[in-house]
């Protein structure tokens, strides 16, 4: 199957399965990343409300808070240490409730836009650390200096690294005028009660997996085009006559078989390029990896092992997405007896994971000779 250069999103696909909203990214026609929200269950993870301080726990080092759910959200004294119970706050969502868990809460608010992240109350001026081209950076720098609001910090995402100065000054300023907004309700109105919206499923999969590089944007049904349609408004101008709506016979997802590659995410083994495979088991504690170099016979065997576990360091992170791992990932790669081989796995292992749209922190090889790597919880997006 054909891939585009650097597994970079041309096609993106949106529709729903028994109603789960769906988003799916496609590079060449391989599906690269996906984003489901349940109709059950929607994220609410951004989300602004303003809630009451119900009660300081010390012993867990938390407070719990009514914001209007059916659980009382948590809020980690990290960021309740000068609440009193009883007052009322201003908080953001920034995990969703699990199983008898309510939502995980933080003071320090966020506000996405298309090139910037408005910090209310902050005092940062940073430029996303994904901007590696120095003089792009001092000239962003001195943008977020000259145009953050004041008493308010600011970070440019990556976005910004080939916008106009002007549209990177009006994204900030409609941030500044939502914060306005924002702070007007939560004096006018009653307690608790959601303050902000961070949109619908299909607006959250765009702004995590739209890039300007986007060929075109599918969708199969005219809820989802008035969706595609409002973010590309507010976010990207430039992505609204990419959107098309798929009017062709037979299901959207039956596209490049993305029905099919999505139900190939539920297997337990992977096949690889090169002839080996990849055995992922997803534990309790964590997820283990098993690197197999399976039918691969050509070369001596040192060559097959490392020809495999390159192919497995590039194929691994996709299924990290594909299936949304989180937390520990222990991954056991065919051993390498030379340490200048197991640097330029781990290299690409690297590479690989550079682009992901959540957290990766690669911690390198054990005693054991296994890689471990860790694939963050909450997704910091909104501070890229």
């Amino acid at each position: 199957m054909p891939r585009a250069p650097n597994d970079i999103a041309d096609e993106i696909l949106i529709g729903t399965e028994a109603g789960d909203s769906r988003v799916a990214a496609l590079a060449g026609g391989r599906l690269i990343d996906l984003i489901v929200e349940p109709r059950d269950r929607p994220s609410r993870v951004g989300d602004i409300h303003l809630g009451r301080v119900l009660r300081l726990v010390p012993g867990l080092r938390a407070a719990f808070v009514d914001i209007g759910l059916p659980r009382n959200a948590f809020l980690p004294f990290a960021g309740a240490k000068t609440l009193r119970e009883g007052e009322s706050t201003i908080a953001q969502i920034s995990e969703d409730e699990a199983g008898e868990k309510g939502a995980r809460l933080n003071l320090e608010v966020s506000l996405r836009g298309r090139f910037a992240v408005l910090l209310p109350g902050g005092e940062d001026r940073a430029v996303s650390r994904r901007i590696a081209d120095p003089a792009r950076r001092a000239l962003l720098a001195k943008i977020a200096a000259a145009a953050a609001p004041p008493g308010h910090g600011l970070i440019l995402r990556t976005e910004a690294m080939g916008a106009a100065r002007e549209d990177i000054v009006s994204d900030i300023g409609l941030l500044a005028a939502l914060w306005a907004e924002i702070e007007a309700s939560a004096r006018d109105s009653g307690v608790p009660r959601r303050l902000h919206g961070d949109g619908d499923g299909i607006a959250r999969g765009l702004r995590q997996l739209a890039t300007p590089g986007l060929r075109v944007l599918w969708v199969e049904d005219e809820t989802s085009l008035a969706a595609a349609r409002r973010f590309a408004d507010r976010y990207m101008p430039e992505l609204r006559p990419k959107i098309a709506i798929h009017a062709s016979r037979g299901r959207l997802f039956d596209l490049h078989d993305a029905a099919g590659q999505i139900e190939a995410t539920r297997d337990r083994q992977v096949k690889l390029a090169g002839g080996g495979a990849i055995v992922i088991d997803r534990l309790e504690a964590l997820t283990a990896i098993d690197v197999d170099s399976g039918s691969d016979i050509g070369g001596s065997g040192a060559d097959i092992a490392l020809r495999t576990d390159l192919d497995a360091a590039a194929e691994i992170p996709r299924h990290l997405r594909l299936r949304d791992v989180v937390g520990l990932v222990v991954i056991d790669f065919l051993r390498l007896r030379r340490q200048d081989q197991r640097e330029r796995v781990l290299a690409a292992l690297k590479r690989a994971v550079s682009t992901d749209r959540r957290p990766v922190a690669v911690l390198g090889w054990t005693a054991a000779g296994l890689v471990e790597l860790t694939r963050g919880r909450v997704n910091p997006e909104d501070r890229r």
